[in-house]
């Protein structure tokens, strides 16, 4: 989104339009809902009216999608928002009860309300989730990370870079400084030399 308007894709890349949808997202959570599938079963029309709210302060364009398309794009964000929300929620919250001591319901944000956060919690207390959550420990320390430049997308890291600096952040520029590139593909770019192999 720039400007108000929704760029049609899966990502929402404007961060103020971001922190809108974030904001509406936390402060209409429906009670008792740890994710997506709740929302489905209990809440179905709350993607509806979130999606509502949201297009009263941005629109999408029209010469680069549909509207279907772009209620495409905001609920995808949506979904990715409620899955992140919980788990980040949960590590921030761990390293609180590490330093201060405590439990889970002590340490609820404000931008969450009681029966949300008191449903989080059942939920991260429940055996299921602490068998899903040891496997997916289990599997990260397996794998090797294939994403070196991280979850920023290059239209943010341009973004940001035009924020600081008024010259255009170009992809030969962000391949020097994100991305780990094998000696003989340096070779083969134009301005990249072996050096500069640093993520």
């Amino acid at each position: 989104m720039l400007n108000g308007q929704v760029d049609i894709g899966q990502k929402i890349d404007n961060p103020t339009a971001s922190r809108t949808l974030l904001a509406l997202m936390r402060i209409y959570w429906p009670a008792g809902c740890v994710c997506t599938l709740d929302i489905d079963r209990c809440h179905p029309h709350w993607w509806r009216f979130i999606r509502k709210k949201f297009f009263k302060y941005y629109t999408y364009d029209s010469r680069y999608g549909t509207e279907q398309d772009a209620r495409r794009a905001v609920s995808f964000h949506l979904h990715e928002n409620i899955r992140k929300t919980q788990s980040r929620e949960r590590e921030r919250v761990g390293k609180l009860i590490k330093e201060k001591g405590g439990t889970f319901l002590e340490h609820r944000p404000p931008y969450l309300s009681v029966p949300v956060w008191e449903a989080f919690c059942n939920y991260w207390d429940t055996p299921e989730f602490k068998k899903k959550s040891q496997i997916a420990k289990d599997n990260r320390k397996k794998q090797r990370s294939q994403h070196r430049s991280g979850a920023t997308s290059f239209r943010r890291r341009v973004w940001k870079a035009n924020c600081h600096k008024l010259n255009i952040l170009s992809i030969l520029e962000l391949l020097k400084h994100h991305v780990t590139i094998p000696v003989t593909l340096a070779r083969e770019i134009p301005g990249i030399t072996p050096e500069h192999h640093c993520s």
